[in-house]
Order: structure tokens, then C-alpha cells, then sequence
């Protein structure tokens, strides 16, 4: 979409000069704290994309082993290992909890 990086440059260069026409001076105030809080708002963005995939990886894997079990229950019933899965699949979703 182009045209909304010169629309929206446009867009704010015509509002500041309105704000500017009726409010005088302080918004060059309000417009400095808007550009100081961009680099903030990319540091915290960057953070939660990072425990977001944190978090999936961890579901990802749970969601794996309870799709194993639920594949193979009729073996896991004749061998008697549901204690053996559902141990590997309780740590996973302690896993996905602490990441979450």
C-alpha cells in the first residue's frame, strides 16, 4: 500500500498545521512526546513478538504429544502407559503456562 505512506505524511503535516493554527505552539509538545514514544513502542513490540513465539513453540509441542497419545491410545490402554504420556504431557503445558 503506496499510498499510504505519502497519504499519511500528508495527513499529519495538514492536522499539525490545523492543531498548530488553533491551539498555537504547545503541539509542537504533544508532536515531540508522539516521536519519543515511537522507539519505546518498538522496543516493547520486539519483546512480545519474541515471548509470542516463545509461548507457540511451547503450545506447538504439547499440542504434538497430546496429538500422539490421543493417535496411539489404543496401544498406550493395551501397554498400560497412560500414566507415561500424560506425565510428558503435563510437563508440557507447565511448560506453556510459565511461558504464557
Amino acid at each position: 500500500q503506496i499510498h499510504t505512506l505519502w497519504d499519511g505524511i500528508l495527513q499529519i503535516c495538514i492536522y499539525s498545521g490545523l492543531l498548530y493554527k488553533y491551539l498555537g505552539p504547545s503541539v509542537f509538545w504533544g508532536i515531540s512526546v508522539l516521536l519519543l514514544t515511537i522507539p519505546t513502542n518498538a522496543l516493547c513490540l520486539r519483546a512480545l513478538n519474541r515471548l509470542s513465539k516463545l509461548e507457540s513453540e511451547a503450545k506447538d509441542l504439547r499440542t504434538k504429544k497430546t496429538s500422539e497419545a490421543i493417535t496411539n491410545m489404543k496401544l498406550l490402554k493395551l501397554q498400560a502407559w497412560e500414566t507415561h504420556f500424560e506425565e510428558g504431557i503435563e510437563v508440557a503445558r507447565k511448560e506453556e503456562l510459565r511461558r504464557h
